[in-house]
């Protein structure tokens, strides 16, 4: 029957037919795109919600977090300095749990007699305390008022069993707990007390689960449906919209009432994985929280109903299918049109071919009208795809390279701000140094101009002696400051050299007293000096520089101690081997003390401990930073140890040599020598040999890193032991480039030859080289003793 239906109407439903079925197909396929896009945004939006409570629980549990791992550092500070005082650590506690919001309890345990081990005085007493006066308070303020309990049956709880095995920071799951009166579901963070890398017990910060569910009921959501909750890592309920289902397990929250996956679910959250679960009604974001990488990681939860995700899909859907019936019944009635222009040519074409077929030939055969047209548009429109799929590429890499650069001015302008930051920093210190010298050497000024004033003027010989009198004093300050600059101007060029001889220990520390004595009476403090008897009568060292050490630090002991405060100076003997003395030396006050912060700018060049000390007490600041750089220079190393408000004490040691009526000089404490050696045990030797000298020895391997050493440390070196015969460069090589390398001591600095080359051509090479000495091996220490007295004694 289709057979007789004419071509016009085969045409229109041919074309109807295909245009139906494409409609219906880009309908379906629009569908499907909406609803993969919509399920993409609401994956999207829950992964952002997610995160969004992610980092605001995060940072609400971070304070609780830091604040336990901060008081368990002070725990541990203060049991290694034996600072156990049980009262003053209940303060602690009670006063850092009135100064956090978000910590509703803090608690402490220890084990059995790990505190001060003297757990029996306490047993019984107190609440802080149990049975057996173990150290095991609980502080908390979820009554009326901050109260302490103490902590029952600990050594079989999980929150004390696993820090203890594994020495790090641990997380509890949400429990229930009873306490001044109420039952609340608790969760708590602990961090391990250590004593020489032992578990001695722990601290821990607990907070209510009832912060965390208000912040997530008040937390703003985009559709009043979803539901948002967050889950402890064994799948417990720890904050929900329904306060019901606190404490409960994953299965038996709203959040999976449409989840089937509950075992995949639980493994995600226990092992800290992101999942997306995609159940028949609703979809779910399961996003992890990780405190630290020691603790189990929680979950929070947010769950958007399928009816919201489908929406926009579904309006989309029901769009495509009006436009496309429309758009079918438009086309219809233009095929009906066209399809009687389109089928003429087609007859026209029949007809001819019925001619040719009957054999006439003499026919105008009709020429195409759309082949040409069409191919050219075809071509037209393949050459413009590759067009624009060209411009996208580049697009594509502008794209990325812009992004590159982006990213490189971005780390050039952190980098900016940190050099700007540090040179700002560097800029205050030096204008705070400045202003302080300006009033420091302004003031001395001051006097001597205004008393030379009264002085000129004055009858009165009183008068006169009273203003000359001022102005010597004035004079003395001023002259001390004075010094103090050239000395800390020497130090910072390391060119300051020290000057040691033959001294009396006792007359150097009797003066020391007698000056500190007098600035002390004035502000009625108790001065007391302990000297070890064991101490030589006489020692050999820089008495000058050693008793500008002492001086400094009695200075600012009286300084900064107050009126009728103590001050202790004290001197001992710490060991003695060959002859020279390890002298300890230790200032000791109970001041004003000095923080943590600022013990660590004290010893620095243009820096005191607070810029109101300057205002207060007076002083340049350059005391302690000349004091730690001499004491470096003797071969010593400075010590503090202060608490502020409870003193501080000062400490250094000095290596002095014996002195001996008539003995040569055999200790050269504070002196620096380089010694040149390619093999490693003939400088184990020429170490062992020097180490009596007290002086400070560099070795070099071969002569090219001995002449990298003297040029790149100017001034450090006082004499050179160098080998002959090296590898990479040989000792008379090295010695001519040391020689015309320019450096400030080069022409003069002693040069030695250490050398199994004896023979008179040899130390005739050596001498030639610029060398100023010869030593044979096996080196002999008197030899070397000699050329050390020749050269270091003068």
């Amino acid at each position: 029957m289709f057979n007789n239906i004419k071509l016009g109407t085969k045409i229109f439903v041919l074309v109807t037919a295909v245009a139906i079925a494409s409609f219906l197909a880009m309908t379906m396929i629009v569908t499907g795109r909406s609803i993969e896009m919509a399920k993409n945004d609401a994956f999207a939006l829950a992964d952002e919600m997610a995160e969004k409570y992610e980092n605001e629980i995060r940072a609400e549990l971070q304070g609780a977090r830091v604040t336990a791992e901060t008081l368990a550092t002070v725990f541990e500070t203060l049991k290694d300095h034996g600072l156990t005082d049980r009262d003053m650590m209940n303060d602690i506690l009670k006063n850092a749990l009135v100064q956090k919001e978000y910590i509703t309890a803090f608690c402490i345990a220890y084990a059995p007699d790990a505190l001060d081990g003297k757990d029996a005085l306490f047993a019984g007493v107190g609440p802080a305390y149990d049975t057996d006066g173990r150290f095991a308070p609980y502080w908390n303020k979820l009554g009326d008022s901050i109260d302490v309990e103490p902590l029952l049956d600990i050594d079989v709880q999980d929150w004390w069993i696993v820090p203890m095995e594994t020495k790090q920071e641990y997380i509890t799951e949400p429990y229930p707990f009873h306490v001044q009166g109420q039952d609340v579901m608790l969760a708590s963070l602990i961090f391990p007390i250590l004593h020489d890398g032992e578990f001695i017990g722990l601290i821990s910060s607990d907070i209510v689960l009832d912060k965390l569910q208000e912040m997530v009921s008040e937390t703003e959501i985009h559709n009043k449906d979803e539901v948002t909750g967050i889950f402890s890592n064994a799948g417990a309920v720890v904050a929900h919209p329904d306060k019901e289902r606190l404490g409960k397990d994953l299965a038996e929250t709203a959040i999976s009432a449409d989840i089937a996956d509950i075992e995949a679910v639980r493994a995600a959250i226990e092992n800290g994985e992101s999942y997306i679960s995609a159940g028949e009604e609703t979809y779910t974001v399961f996003m992890p929280i990780r405190f630290s990488e020691a603790t189990k990681p929680w979950s929070v939860a947010v769950s958007i109903p399928m009816d919201t995700v489908l929406a926009n899909a579904n309006g989309i859907r029901n769009y495509a299918a009006l436009v496309s019936f429309i758009s079918i019944i438009v086309i219809a009635f233009l095929l009906y049109l066209i399809s009687r222009n389109v089928t003429r040519p087609i007859l026209e074409l029949t007809d001819t071919a019925r001619t040719l077929g009957e054999g006439n030939f003499d026919v105008d055969v009709p020429a195409a009208r759309s082949g040409d047209e069409i191919g050219i548009l075809s071509g037209a429109f393949k050459a413009m795809v590759e067009k624009i799929n060209d411009l996208v590429l580049k697009l594509q890499n502008y794209a990325a390279e812009l992004e590159e650069k982006n990213e490189h001015l971005r780390k050039r302008g952190e980098e900016l701000v940190i050099a700007k930051e540090e040179a700002e920093a560097s800029n205050r210190a030096k204008g705070d140094f400045l202003s302080n010298m300006s009033h420091e050497m302004r003031t001395p000024l001051n006097v001597i101009v205004g008393m030379s004033t009264i002085g000129k003027t004055a009858e009165d010989a009183v008068k006169k002696d009273y203003a000359f009198g001022k102005i010597d004093g004035a004079s003395s300050h001023l002259l001390r400051l004075v010094d103090d600059i050239l000395d800390m101007s020497e130090l910072e060029d390391d060119s300051m050299e020290l000057n040691c001889g033959d001294f009396e220990f006792g007359k150097m520390i009797r003066k020391a007293e007698s000056l500190i004595n007098f600035r002390a009476d004035e502000k009625h403090q108790n001065f007391t000096v302990a000297i070890d008897p064991a101490i030589p009568g006489k020692l050999v060292g820089d008495e000058k520089r050693l008793s500008q050490i002492i001086m400094n630090l009695l200075s600012n002991a009286v300084k900064f101690t107050p009126e009728e405060g103590n001050i202790r100076l004290e001197a001992r003997l710490a060991g003695e081997d060959g002859g020279l003395c390890r002298v300890r030396f230790e200032v000791s006050d109970n001041g004003i003390g000095i923080s943590k912060e600022d013990q660590a700018v004290l010893f620095t060049s243009f820096r005191q401990a607070d810029n109101s000390i300057s205002r207060k007490y007076g002083g340049a600041g350059l005391g302690l930073a000349i004091s730690k750089r001499l004491i470096a220079l003797m071969g010593g190393e400075a010590d503090l140890k202060s608490e502020l408000g409870k003193g501080s004490s000062f400490a250094f040691e000095a290596p002095l040599a014996r002195a001996g009526d008539g003995t040569k000089e055999t200790v050269f404490p504070g002196r620096h020598v380089l010694i040149a050696e390619d093999v490693d045990i003939n400088r184990e030797i020429v170490l062992a040999l020097l180490e009596p000298t007290g002086m400070i020895v560099d070795c070099a391997e071969n002569g090219a890193e001995a002449l990298r050493m003297f040029t790149q440390n100017e001034g450090r070196y006082d004499i050179i032991f160098m080998d002959v015969q090296m590898p990479e460069m040989d000792g008379l090589t090295a010695t001519r480039l040391i020689r015309a390398s320019g450096a400030p001591n080069a022409e003069t600095i002693p040069i030695i030859a250490m050398t199994a080359n004896v023979y008179k051509e040899d130390v005739d090479n050596c001498l030639a080289a610029g060398m100023d000495g010869h030593i044979g091996k096996p080196v002999d220490m008197d030899a070397v003793l000699e050329k050390l007295r020749a050269y270091l004694a003068k």
